[in-house]
């Protein structure tokens, strides 16, 4: 099957996003099999799994809190970093998506770029998985695996890193970190370029972030859907903006309003600034969702944002069937 640009790399960025909810030791490995039935399924094999995936549990035994694994598609000498978004069974992961209030230097830019500890807490998590024994990549994080691969393949390649939500938000600042300290992994200089695809990612970090990403990582997207509620966090008057996202045809709600509002108060002072040098935006719709009822004003809402976060971006692509395939996998 023959995809776009924009196709594939969410195809891609989305296709980590399985086994959600799920706990226990060998997740990783499970993931691993979902990941290849995917990429098959959907008619992506001229990408191979050469590392991982990967997986950061907080809990040994608990749902995975960050997961990612590393594609490669010799025809384009090109890697592509997929990272997962967030765990809905993971407490962790809704401290990497809220911890906006308090920012944290950007360590290779200290005093000039500021991110959410949410989202640096993270990069960090991402940074330092190891993949399990037996599987590709066996023992190493994503550097050491670049470090050793990249000279391997004589040639230079491109490094992409992409992710959908979460993802979204920490694709970007692993970009940023494989730049800042290419001279460590890639003395080489073997990575001819370094990219990111961002796809409905929260907003990672401050305006003086943002600028230095541009800066560093001038192939970058950020691809987003119009009408999606999770990009819109936490640019102050976007996030105005989303209380009556819906609303018409939707009734308002009062109690989303209130629980917008307390993140709104929580980022006040802050100039949160989405980065990505080319701006992509999607031009969403409303959706009459079955089940929709007037007396559920916040029930609704969440419907709503559901769809327009992640089904919405399937529609919107012309990706509808591989949308029913990605949920029929099993691992």
């Amino acid at each position: 099957m023959s995809y776009s640009e924009i196709q594939e790399h969410f195809l891609l960025s989305f296709s980590i996003n399985q086994m959600t909810n799920k706990k226990g030791t060998d997740l990783a490995q499970q993931l691993g099999s979902c990941v290849r039935q995917v990429l098959k399924v959907w008619e992506l094999s001229e990408w191979q799994v050469v590392w991982g995936p990967a997986v950061f549990q907080n809990t040994p035994d608990g749902v995975y809190d960050n997961a990612a694994y590393i594609a490669f598609n010799a025809a384009t000498s090109t890697y592509f970093i997929s990272i997962a978004g967030t765990n809905m069974g993971s407490v962790f992961d809704m401290l990497e998506d809220l911890g906006t209030p308090t920012t944290v230097d950007w360590p290779f830019a200290p005093g000039k770029a500021q991110v959410a500890i949410g989202s640096f807490v993270g990069l960090e998590a991402v940074m330092k998985m190891t993949v399990p024994a037996g599987m590709p990549g066996a023992g190493a994080t994503i550097t050491e695996f670049l470090a050793a691969d990249l000279p391997a393949r004589g040639c230079p390649c491109m490094v992409l890193t992409a992710g959908h939500s979460l993802g979204g938000a920490l694709a970007p600042l692993l970009a940023l970190w494989l730049r800042d300290s290419q001279d460590d992994w890639d003395p080489g200089g073997n990575a001819a370029d370094i990219g990111c695809w961002g796809f409905a990612g929260p907003t990672p970090g401050l305006a003086d972030f943002a600028a230095y990403f541009n800066e560093r990582i001038p192939n970058s997207y950020r691809v987003h859907n119009t009408m999606d509620f999770v990009p819109k966090q936490w640019v102050a008057q976007d996030m105005e903006a989303a209380k009556t996202l819906y609303t018409p045809p939707l009734l308002r709600s009062p109690l989303f309003e209130t629980i917008e509002d307390v993140q709104i108060a929580m980022v006040k002072g802050l100039d949160y600034t989405q980065q990505g040098a080319h701006d992509t935006p999607l031009q969403g719709a409303y959706r009459q969702i079955p089940g929709t009822h007037p007396n559920q004003r916040f029930l609704n809402y969440g419907k709503q944002i559901w769809y327009q976060h992640v089904e919405g971006y399937f529609d919107l692509l012309g990706l509808q069937e591989q949308f029913v395939q990605f949920f029929k996998i099993k691992p």
